[in-house]
């Protein structure tokens, strides 16, 4: 009995062993899966804040990367609260950066109240409203930043884009004197383009000069010295910073549609061709690369290529009237005056005030006669843009044609009266 009562006591000790072991392995699960979420929340938390040295400001933040990383978190442990936590202002800023900024602006609001202390919700609510078109609001975001951490560069570099975007320039460039830290790259492109609003062209030079030395893979400080290039006339200079530009960023729209309208300038048309059309297959954003192309192409009289340039731009951007304005000019290039002024008008039903589309139904009318008609749209269009030298050149012609007409018409009235 007492062998039995000992060897049952040993398997006692024995099962009991094993249960420690189930329990080790049992709690072990838990203990991996918290730690892999914790390291996808830090992971999560350091991709929304990357440092100054590497990135231009927030615009150029991995979101989706962020939040695709939040939620494998919140998948494995639904309940974390430092994911939960963080996953509104991921989701904000991913969503601003795909362009869907009532969702941005939802999650952005709950991140800022579930990170009263975190300065990132602020400044990114700022950054949505400098693309809302809200400095002022944007400076109050800042600001609201900035209280909450006072070196927070992201959002002292957003403090001064919106001071700049108010007038404020010298406001602005005292904010970036402020910045700490050692000479940096993407501070002295800030303040060149403060400087450039301020008048002082040289000193913006040379802060665009050091911003490429100090950071001599960005595309920016080339991009700028080549637009100062071509404001004071040196186009042969421009195109050569420009090119710099280009091969530091190939895949940047904005540096490929401003190479392609140096190109034009300095006579190169193919290459400007061949650099606009990259960039419209690159931007998602914007109609632009793909109505200078378009107009480029007019001007050459390659006018059915611009018309198969214009027809997905405008499925792409059925809203934007600039680019019904061009396909205005092309159907009218093409001798279809009809299409031609229903595009004109599509123009002005999405932008009444777009000058250049009064022109081009004013020269529709000069065409057919209606010299009346081409004046009414001549007069809105200068009304609109005083300085649109185009519609100014069609008003004198129309006038002329006017005077011309009466005086004919006087004449014919004088033979009546003294045959």
């Amino acid at each position: 009995m007492a062998k039995n009562r000992r060897f049952v006591t040993v398997l006692g000790l024995a099962a009991g062993t094993c249960s420690a072991a189930m329990v080790i392995v049992a709690v072990a699960g838990p203990v991996l899966r918290r730690r892999e979420v914790e390291a996808l929340v830090r992971e999560a938390d350091a991709t929304l804040s990357p440092p100054l040295t590497d990135r231009s400001d927030v615009d150029e933040v991995d979101c989706d990367r962020a939040d695709a990383l939040l939620r494998e978190a919140l998948d494995l442990d639904p309940h974390h609260g430092p994911a939960q936590r963080l996953e509104p202002l991921a989701s904000g800023c991913s969503a601003l950066r795909r362009g869907d900024l009532i969702l941005a602006e939802g999650a952005l609001r709950t991140a800022s109240t579930q990170l009263e202390d975190d300065p990132r919700p602020q400044c990114w609510l700022g950054w949505l409203a400098l693309v809302l078109g809200r400095p002022d609001a944007a400076r109050t975001h800042f600001e609201r930043s900035l209280e909450i951490d006072p070196g927070h560069a992201p959002s002292r570099l957003g403090l001064s884009d919106a001071l700049a975007e108010s007038g404020m320039a010298d406001d602005a460039l005292r904010v970036l004197d402020d910045l700490a830290g050692a000479p940096n790259g993407i501070v002295e492109v800030r303040r060149g383009m403060v400087l450039e609003d301020l008048g002082r062209d040289e000193d913006a030079e040379r802060a665009y000069r050091l911003a490429a030395e100090l950071s001599p893979g960005q595309a920016a400080p080339w991009n700028n010295l080549a637009a100062l290039a071509r404001e004071r006339g040196d186009l042969d200079a421009a195109w050569e910073l420009q090119q710099r530009a280009v091969e530091l960023a190939p895949d940047d729209p904005v540096m490929l549609l401003n190479a392609g309208l140096l190109a034009i300038a300095v006579g190169l048309d193919d290459r400007a061709e061949e650099l606009l059309g990259r960039a419209a297959e690159l931007d998602h954003d914007t109609a632009d690369p793909a109505r200078a192309l378009a107009d480029h192409l007019l001007v050459r009289g390659v006018v059915e290529r611009a018309l198969e340039v214009l027809g997905p731009a405008i499925e792409q951007f059925p809203r934007d009237a600039a680019l019904r304005n061009s396909l205005g000019n092309a159907l009218a290039a093409a001798g279809r005056p009809g299409e031609a002024r229903r595009a004109y008008q599509t123009a002005l039903d999405t932008d009444e005030g777009l000058a250049e589309a009064h022109n081009g139904l004013a020269a529709l009318s000069m065409a057919e006669g209606d010299l009346a008609g081409a004046l009414v749209e001549l007069e809105r269009a200068l009304e609109l843009s005083p300085d649109n030298e185009q519609a100014r050149q069609n008003l004198s012609v129309v006038r002329d044609r006017l005077a011309e007409r009466d005086l004919a018409s006087g004449g014919d009235r004088l033979a009546q009266a003294h045959p």
